[in-house]
């Protein structure tokens, strides 16, 4: 019931809240310059590396493109902090050159966490505005990115805040909203809203106890006509079917707990039980002259479930993770998503890492009406040389496959492999008081 009411105030509240929290957050900040002395961090830095992929746009078998690329990223993160208040700043630039300059990019990120403390209260705000491509977010989140390298903007906002009601117990409300515009026509915009309340018990110095509701609002356009086929089409002709949006509704509750036994060890694990209302409507088109609207709706009921470990050994590192979450996509809907993830590393000496990040993924589809379903993996054996302080060398290998299981595009297998060296140079941080 709680998660109800959420979901029926969060596009609500992420609309006309937001502002009005960042102009609060903003305004307070600069009223409490006044009253205390703040320190000042700055920290620039630069990394730049060259990559030989031999399947960028993970094309299937025999329209792979092959390419060398450049990537140049200067990064400013600064910091403000008096004895209540905190402001993170994290502004970068990437500039991305390839053989073919139809590919080069210039992409930017900036983002911005206001952190203000009281004697039993937190609030936070969280805002992020990033203009990407497909190639470095999309295709990481569903394994492809069409048939060419598209313009992504997002704009997202999260104010937060966190009751400290005794020693033991905390309790958490935030409300989010997210905006993201595609520049091209192989993904679909979309907005979306989310709401989530939390509980957490602590029994001990190691161990914690959680429990959360949540509920979100999906919406997506289509950049162009969307072909698809609804069973609530006439089904006397072989129509086809026309998306003009879609849109999801989901709530769940979860419970969980982590727990440190120890410096070096910590694990975590939660479960959850999710519902996904879908909709979709649009026009279908016959073969004979006619046509008429459909409005589609689908429920999915499923388990979210997140579980993992961390190890920090004298001169090694361990992770492991495993979990099933729904989350907003470019596809016109949400997709349920199963991650596996192990990562190792390893420091031979004070200046040379070796590291291995391996995962697994299965995505699909929530609403019927815009379908896809792929699985995949990726392999990243990476090496760090510390040259010095400020000044270190990488380079590695990342190889992707992933398969569609869509009976649309079944047995569509695409494989990519890419090797890159770089270095990271950290300046010296500005630090001063006033």
């Amino acid at each position: 019931m709680l998660s109800a009411v959420l979901l029926r105030h969060v596009s609500v509240l992420g609309r006309r809240t937001s502002s009005f929290v960042v102009a609060s957050f903003a305004g307070c900040i600069i009223s409490g310059i006044t009253v205390s002395a703040a320190e000042y961090s700055i920290q620039p830095s630069v990394n730049s590396r060259v990559t030989n992929n031999d399947n960028l746009l993970l094309s299937s078998d025999g329209a792979e493109t092959e390419t060398f690329f450049l990537e140049f990223t200067p990064r400013v993160r600064a910091r403000r902090a008096t004895e209540k208040w905190q402001a993170d700043l994290d502004v970068s630039a990437s500039f991305l050159r390839f053989e073919d300059d139809d590919f080069d990019s210039d992409n930017q990120n900036f983002s911005l966490q206001l952190t203000r403390r009281a004697e039993t209260v937190l609030f936070q705000v969280v805002a992020l505005n990033a203009r990407q491509t497909t190639r470095s977010v999309d295709l990481d989140e569903l394994g492809e990115i069409g048939f060419d390298i598209e313009r992504r903007d997002r704009q997202y906002l999260r104010p937060s805040v966190t009751w400290t009601l005794n020693p033991t117990n905390q309790l958490a409300f935030g409300i989010s909203g997210d905006n993201v515009h595609y520049g091209g026509f192989n993904f679909s915009d979309y907005d979306y809203y989310n709401a989530d309340i939390a509980w957490t018990h602590q029994f001990d110095e190691k161990t914690q106890f959680n429990m959360s509701a949540f509920g979100s609002d999906y919406s997506s356009s289509p950049p162009g006509p969307q072909l698809t086929i609804s069973e609530e089409c006439s089904t006397e002709r072989p129509p086809l079917g026309f998306i003009q949006n879609s849109s999801s509704e989901t709530v769940g509750v979860r419970v969980g707990g982590n727990r440190q036994p120890n410096s070096r060890l910590s694990y975590r694990g939660s479960v959850g039980y999710r519902q996904v209302d879908s909709a979709a409507n649009g026009t279908c088109v016959f073969q004979f002259p006619g046509q008429e609207t459909f409005n589609d709706s689908s429920t999915s009921e499923g388990l979210v479930l997140d579980t993992g470990f961390d190890y920090r050994g004298e001169s090694y590192q361990v992770s492991f993770s495993l979990s099933r979450s729904v989350s907003p996509a470019g596809v016109g809907s949400v997709t349920e998503r199963d991650d596996l993830r192990a990562s190792w590393s390893y420091r031979f000496s004070e200046l040379v890492t070796f590291s291995l990040a391996a995962t697994a993924f299965n995505l699909e589809s929530l609403n019927p009406d815009r379908p896809l379903e792929r699985e995949g993996f990726q392999i990243a054996p990476r090496a760090v040389w510390k040259i010095t302080e400020k000044l270190s060398l990488n380079g590695g290998i990342v190889f992707r496959s992933t398969e569609s299981l869509s009976t649309q595009n079944p047995q569509d297998k695409r494989d990519g492999l890419s090797t890159y060296i770089g270095f990271n140079y950290n300046f010296k941080p500005i630090r001063f008081t006033r």
